[in-house]
């Protein structure tokens, strides 16, 4: 067990921080998120992501986010939940920790009522920049606020300002 242990650690500790070039990197963690036009309160969740670096300050993304949510005041609505696929570009800015990220997908809203459930799903675009802090040589922690528009059709949109901190991993082992 001791060995197993020694052996994941040090691959933890030994893996990349920039999106560099043909490294896959892979990162986990909490979401909250801030709506403009709803009637929830602050949703929480947790996000995985996943890069690929195209170039030595740049990545591809994928990302999925779940978020469970309670209605702010007592109405027929008793919870929801927020799941969103979203494939995007990242980009370190002039090789500094600061990052920029563009994103597009699809988000799932359901209610659940107290007799029956409802869906909306949407188109859904995000835009945000964040930090980097580094925690070695290899790893990161990523703090990335993201401005989210969901369009469902002409009469419904949704907007709020997610906020992902991930801890992120480079899988290339070299």
């Amino acid at each position: 067990m001791k060995k197993k242990l020694s052996i994941f650690l040090a691959l933890v500790f030994t893996t990349g921080v920039f999106a560099q070039k043909n490294n896959i990197f892979i990162g986990v963690g909490p979401s909250t998120a801030f709506t403009f036009n709803s009637n929830f309160k602050k949703p929480l969740g947790i996000n995985f992501n996943m890069r690929y670096g195209v170039s030595s300050l740049s990545a591809i993304t994928a990302k999925i986010e779940y978020f469970g949510v309670k209605p702010d005041y007592q109405s027929q609505i008793s919870s929801a939940t927020i799941f969103n696929f979203k494939f995007g570009f990242l980009s370190y800015i002039r090789n500094s920790n600061f990052l920029g990220q563009l994103e597009t997908g699809i988000s799932n809203y359901n209610y659940k009522y107290t007799a029956t459930s409802s869906k909306i799903t949407g188109f859904v675009a995000g835009a945000g920049l964040g930090y980097s802090f580094k925690i070695n040589e290899h790893n990161a922690i990523d703090l990335l606020p993201v401005f989210n528009y969901v369009q469902r059709d002409a009469t419904i949109s949704k907007t709020w300002l997610n906020i992902n901190l991930n801890y992120r991993v480079n899988l290339n082992f070299k």
